[in-house]
């Protein structure tokens, strides 16, 4: 990894451990009675040496509010051979701290000054007569910490990569000035302590370098330590700001008194997002919004386990784990995975984020960004690591940036979980799915239908796979109906994806999801006019006014069209034909429509619905209950083999009229004891009577009238139709005053009890015709040459 990441890594974790670390539970080395590690310790490659406590007594270090940690790094990618590492801690204690900015203002004998300098020769083993100047070591430090690494690195020589530090340069010179002879009376020791054996030398600067976060347009609180040094000549010299967007409202805190910009995790996660070949070039545009959640309270709660709860504030330690995340050799103590899906997801947000229009209401981009961070959070402190699905994150974008997909499934919020821990919590989830269905007016379903609306749904169904649809939209009901200020989170094991259309998105078709989740994807289109088709998982989409056209995909789905003149189009469908069942006694305006391969559809808020090229059927179960379907095309080509469209009553419960006729536009009317129904059916090429009286036309380029129990009227067309007086396999086959009669093709007539040719050479076949008294036929030929069969 980048070596200064790792630097910024090594100065942070000066600060947790040893005593009252900011994070409880990291490891130190153990040492037997003769000073010999026998527990070695780790970070990533880089091993600890030691620390101030061991090395100069805990009581004395502690007093002074000083801490400091050797590592030895030579295993490290990019560090040389026999290298080590010092690094220095900082804001321990107000007292200490007051300590420390005195040095700034160039005294080098505060008990912080005098410390960090034992520490460097005791770690080092370096005598007085050792020249610190040939040490392999490289000095860091963050805050006060980078103060006393840059006040060392000076002083000796030594590299030094610097951490938003307090000024040092003055007492460095200051340094040097006291150690000269004529100070020796007023600073007695000085000299020796800093450079042995050794005559005083200059202090040098340039080997040194380093990095901060500038303040926040005039806000010279944002980074208070910047303004500090700000007020010294040279002490900004080799530093370099890191990028972050300007419009990122980061101030001071009670939990951060220098100001959130001077934390040293965010400078570690900016370092590594600037990283653009591995994190994007999209995140810059969603740091307005995640870089804030890095410090929310809320986060920290549900994500922090009280036996890593150290000195530090909740949000300082969930994002210090994230930092930590950003080491991808050897020990890692919290995962690989947190800081990659972080980016990984921010950058996906960014890239999606120019869709929104200024005047979509349906995004609460807080709560997104509350949902990325949640989870990047809960990755690092669960030590995951190694999971290629979990690096990618949470989030993910169509090639278009046109779509967000969000994963709630339960197969990756539980990774690193403790046993039977809540993983129930997902934070901004709720706020997250509620604004865009109140933005494109989701209408309660529930109400509706009444109470026990998922009973009844499971009733309505005729499989097990249905069942998440009843709760799914119980779910969605209650969550709009409900104060929903205690609910922190859709049910993953119901909805595991959620999908959201940007309102440019033109035609969308959703991607298959690749984590194997098992719950339904819910998908929230705009308030205009959109076309989405759902994938092979099970999809609830739902959508706003606007004359939309939706398509299931594949699965069980729920499909919503909401206002304007919405289109279930079937027509891409390449596995098989659909049944489209108008069956309103369960909900009246609810319509399922039955695909190959256990595929189905329910259908709520849409009048129009495209068939496929397939032999698609139409079973009407009542016409008192229909749903408010306007125009149905069944598509297909023509009256063939396995390719024949039908309007099947043969479940209905009262006698129907379906009309095929209209040789221009091939619509078709179906009508029951109450009148018409309204519904237009274009592309039909046959017709199936009910066990009541029926009357059944064909069209004029051919069709199929098969006729049930009951009187029946079947009338041909102008094609060669096929008129049966009833069906095969019926409740009955006595011919009930069943009347047949051809139009102007070749028609075959079979079986009813009056049957009359016509203009074409026709078939009347009697041969089956059976009444309660015996086979009574009127038959009359019509034009042309006929045949008869009785």
């Amino acid at each position: 990894m980048n070596t200064d990441i790792f630097l910024a890594i090594l100065a942070m974790d000066s600060y947790n451990r040893g005593y009252e670390p900011g994070i409880n539970g990291l490891p130190f080395p153990q040492f037997d009675s003769n000073g010999n590690v026998f527990e070695e310790v780790k970070l990533g490659q880089a091993k600890i040496i030691t620390d101030s406590s061991v090395e100069l007594g805990l009581a004395a270090t502690q007093n002074a509010g000083f801490y400091a940690i050797a590592y030895d790094v030579s295993a490290v990618t990019g560090f040389g051979s026999n290298t080590n590492v010092v690094s220095y801690r900082g804001l321990d204690s107000l007292w200490a701290d007051l300590s420390t900015f005195m040095t700034a203002l160039g005294s080098p004998t505060t008990p912080q000054a005098e410390l960090a300098v034992s520490f460097l020769r005791s770690a080092l083993n370096l005598s007085a007569n050792d020249d610190p100047r040939n040490a392999a070591a490289i000095m860091t430090g963050s805050s006060l910490g980078g103060g006393l690494a840059g006040y060392v690195s000076a002083l000796y020589g030594l590299g030094g990569v610097l951490f938003d530090p307090i000024p040092f340069h003055r007492g460095t010179d200051t340094a040097y000035l006291w150690s000269q002879p004529q100070f020796a009376a007023a600073y007695p020791g000085l000299k020796e302590s800093i450079y042995g054996a050794f005559n005083p030398w200059l202090p040098s600067y340039n080997q040194i370098s380093g990095y901060y976060i500038p303040t926040q347009d005039d806000d010279k609180l944002s980074n208070a330590i910047t303004t500090l040094r700000n007020l010294f000549s040279g002490e900004n010299q080799n530093l370099l700001p890191l990028g972050l967007p300007m419009n990122v409202d980061l101030s001071l805190t009670p939990d951060n008194l220098a100001g959130e910009r001077h934390s040293t995790s965010l400078q570690i996660i900016l370092m590594y997002g600037n990283q653009s070949a591995q994190t994007g070039t999209f995140w810059d545009a969603s740091a307005k919004y995640i870089v804030p959640m890095l410090f929310d309270q809320s986060i920290g709660a549900s994500i922090v386990p009280e036996a890593v709860q150290g000195s530090d504030s909740l949000p300082t330690i969930f994002r210090s784990a994230i930092a930590y995340s950003a080491i991808d050799e050897g020990e890692r103590p919290f995962g690989d995975i947190g800081i990659r899906a972080l980016f990984n997801d921010a950058n996906d947000f960014g890239k999606f984020l120019p869709n929104i229009g200024s005047s979509d209401l349906r995004f609460k981009e807080d709560a997104i960004a509350r949902y990325i961070v949640q989870f990047a959070g809960k990755m690092a402190l669960g030590d995951v690591e190694g999971n290629d699905q979990a690096k990618e994150g949470v989030l993910a974008v169509n090639s278009a940036g046109n779509v967000l997909s969000i994963n709630a499934g339960d197969n990756l919020w539980q990774l690193g979980s403790e046993p039977n821990g809540d993983d129930s919590i997902r934070l901004g989830l709720t706020d997250l799915v509620r604004a865009p269905l109140e933005a494109i007016g989701f209408v309660d379903v529930k109400q509706r239908a009444g109470e026990g609306f998922a009973t009844k749904l499971s009733e309505f169904v005729p499989s097990d796979v249905d069942y998440r649809l009843g709760d799914a939209l119980n779910l969605l009901t209650v969550d709009l109906t409900s104060d929903i200020s205690n609910i922190s989170r859709f049910d993953a094991s119901i909805f595991d994806r959620f999908n959201f259309v940007s309102s440019n998105a033109g035609s969308v078709t959703l991607d298959d999801r690749k984590d194997g989740g098992t719950g339904l994807a819910l998908t929230i289109g705009t308030g205009g006019s959109d076309q989405i088709s759902g994938a092979t998982d099970n999809d609830v989409i739902v959508t706003g006014a606007g004359n939309d056209i939706l398509a299931g995909g594949g699965g069980v789905n729920f499909l919503y069209g909401g206002g304007g003149t919405d289109t279930v189009d079937y027509s891409a469908q390449m596995d098989g034909r659909i049944s489209i069942n108008l069956d309103g006694a369960f909900f009246d305006e609810l319509l399922r429509v039955d695909g190959p391969t256990d595929s189905r559809d329910y259908i709520l808020e849409a009048e129009r619905i495209i068939g496929t090229d397939f032999a698609d059927i139409i079973d009407i179960s009542s016409l008192f209950y229909l749903p408010p379907i306007e125009y149905i095309d069944l598509g297909g080509n023509g009256l063939e083999p396995n390719f024949s469209d039908t309007v099947d009553a043969s479940h209905s419960d009262h006698g129907v009229t379906i009309d095929l006729r209209n040789s221009q536009n091939q619509l078709a009317f179906a009508t029951g004891a109450g009148g018409s129904t309204g519904i237009v059916i274009r592309n039909a090429e046959a017709a199936v009577g009910s066990d009541f009286s029926d009357n059944l036309f064909a069209n004029d380029a051919g069709s199929w009238l098969e006729g049930g129990d009951g009187a029946d009227n079947l009338y041909g067309g102008q094609g060669n139709d096929v008129l049966i007086a009833h069906r095969p396999g019926g409740a009955s086959q006595f011919a009930w005053n069943d009347i047949l009669q051809g139009g102007g093709g070749a028609d075959y007539l079979k079986d009813g009890s009056d049957m009359t040719g016509g203009a074409g050479n026709d078939v009347i076949d009697a041969t089956g015709t059976v009444g309660p008294l015996g086979a009574i036929v009127r038959f009359a030929a019509g034009d042309g040459h006929d045949t008869i069969k009785a």
